[in-house]
C-alpha cells in the first residue's frame, strides 16, 4: 500500500493517537478500495477502519490485543501519576490531556462499536473495551454493539512443557531469576533490579533458610531494538552497579538466539516480570509452561487470567511494590521442595488453556456471530 507510511508515529509528535488514527483511515481506505472483502476482521489494533468497511457492506469484527485508549491511562492522567508514558505536567497541562484524552474515548468507543463480533484477548482487556466501545447510538433504544468475549492468545509451549521440572540444572542452591522482555521503558527492568536488591539484604546475616537467595543471581534477556535500548540498558547496568550488585550478581544477555533463552529456562529457578497492565503476559505463561515459578506484576492479563490458583494450589506469585517483589522473590526461593513441585505441576496444568487448539476453536466460534 501506498499509504503505510502514513501510520509512522513520528511523523506526529503531537497528537499522536488522534493523527495516526485518522491516517489509519486512509490506509484502510486504500486497502478496501482495492480489494472489497465480505468479511472484515481487524487485528492490528486500527479500529477507526471499522466504519468505512461498514459502509461499503462488509461484515466486521475485531480481535483486540491492547486497547488503544484505556480507562486506566485517563485515570492516571486525571491523578497527575508519572509514568514512563505519562510524563508530571502542570494543572492545566494535565487538565488539557484529560480533555484531549476524554475526546479521544468517546471516538474510540465509537468506532469500536461498528465491530460485528468483538472479542478481546484477556478479561483485561475485555474490562476495558466493555467500558470504552459503545454498546448503542443515542438514537437507539437497545444495545445493537455485542458484549466482548474474551479468547485467550496462541502459545506454543509444547518444547517448554517437555523441560523436566525438577533437574540438575535447576541449581536451588545458587538460583537463578530470570527476566525476559525487551529492554523498553514499561518493562520497568529497573523495578526488578531493585527489588533483587532488597531481597539480597533481607537475606544478609540470616539463617541457612535464606541462602539461596544471597547465592542467587539475577539474569536479564531481551532485545534492543534501538539506540535508545541499548542506553537504557547501559543506565540499568550503572543501576546494578550503584545498589551494590556485581556483574556477576546481575548479568544482561542482549539479543541472545532463542536456543539460549530455552536453555535458561531449563535453568531458571524463578520468573520475574514487572509490566503494569501487559494486556496478556506471553512470557509469564512461558515461565510456567517451563516449571519456572512465576513472579509477576499484580496486574493486567497475570493478575487476572493468568496466575490463577487451580484447585487452591496456587500456580505463582503477584507483586506490585520493589518491597512486595522482593518478599515474593525470598518466598519463591525458600519453599520448600515439596511445595515447589506442586506449584510447578499446577502451573503447568493451568496454561493448557492458552493452547493453539483452545485459541483455534475459540476464535473459530467467536467468528460464528458474522458468517
Amino acid at each position: 500500500l501506498k499509504s503505510t507510511s502514513l501510520l509512522n508515529p513520528s511523523l506526529y509528535p503531537r497528537l499522536t493517537l488522534v493523527l495516526q488514527s485518522l491516517m489509519s483511515i486512509a490506509v484502510g481506505g486504500e486497502a478496501l478500495l482495492k480489494a472489497t472483502p465480505e468479511y472484515y476482521v481487524d487485528t492490528c489494533g486500527v479500529p477507526f477502519v471499522l466504519p468505512l468497511a461498514r459502509l461499503l457492506g462488509c461484515r466486521t469484527a475485531c480481535y483486540v490485543h491492547y486497547p488503544v485508549i484505556s480507562t486506566n491511562m485517563l485515570r492516571r492522567v486525571r491523578q497527575r501519576k508519572e509514568m514512563y508514558n505519562n510524563r508530571s505536567t502542570g494543572a492545566l497541562t494535565s487538565f488539557a490531556k484529560t480533555a484531549y484524552y476524554k475526546v479521544f474515548a468517546l471516538l474510540y468507543g465509537c468506532v469500536g462499536s461498528f465491530a460485528q463480533v468483538c472479542v478481546t484477548n484477556s478479561s483485561w482487556t475485555r474490562g476495558h473495551v466493555r467500558d470504552i466501545f459503545w454498546r448503542k447510538f443515542w438514537w437507539q433504544q437497545e444495545p445493537t454493539a455485542p458484549s466482548p468475549s474474551t479468547v485467550f492468545p496462541p502459545c506454543n509451549t509444547e518444547e517448554l512443557t517437555e523441560i523436566p521440572l525438577k533437574s540438575g540444572a535447576r541449581n536451588l542452591k545458587k538460583p537463578i531469576i530470570l527476566s525476559i522482555g525487551q529492554f523498553r521503558p514499561e518493562k520497568d527492568h529497573a523495578l526488578q533490579i531493585e527489588a533483587f536488591a532488597l531481597a539480597l539484604r533481607q537475606a544478609e546475616g540470616s539463617g541457612s533458610n535464606l541462602r539461596a537467595i544471597a547465592h542467587s543471581r539475577l539474569v536479564l534477556v531481551g532485545g534492543c531494538r534501538t539506540e535508545e535500548d541499548a542506553r537504557r540498558v547501559e543506565g540499568l547496568r550503572q543501576m546494578a552497579r550503584d545498589l551494590g550488585l556485581s556483574d556477576q550478581q546481575c548479568e544482561f544477555h542482549v539479543n541472545v538466539p532463542y536456543s539460549k533463552i530455552k536453555d535458561l529456562l531449563s535453568r531458571a529457578v524463578v520468573g520475574i516480570h514487572t509490566m503494569v497492565d501487559e494486556h496478556f503476559g506471553i512470557g509469564v505463561v512461558e515461565y510456567m509452561a517451563s516449571g519456572v515459578i512465576a513472579v509477576a506484576n499484580n496486574s493486567g492479563g497475570p493478575a487476572a487470567d493468568i496466575i490463577a490458583p487451580v484447585h487452591g494450589q496456587a500456580t505463582g506469585y503477584l507483586a506490585s511494590t520493589a518491597e512486595e517483589y522482593a518478599s515474593a522473590l525470598v518466598n519463591a526461593l525458600c519453599i520448600s521442595d515439596r511445595e515447589r513441585e506442586k506449584m510447578q505441576v499446577a502451573a503447568r496444568t493451568s496454561i493448557q488453556r492458552f493452547s493453539e487448539k483452545s485459541f483455534d476453536d475459540g476464535f473459530v466460534g467467536a467468528m460464528d456471530g458474522i458468517f
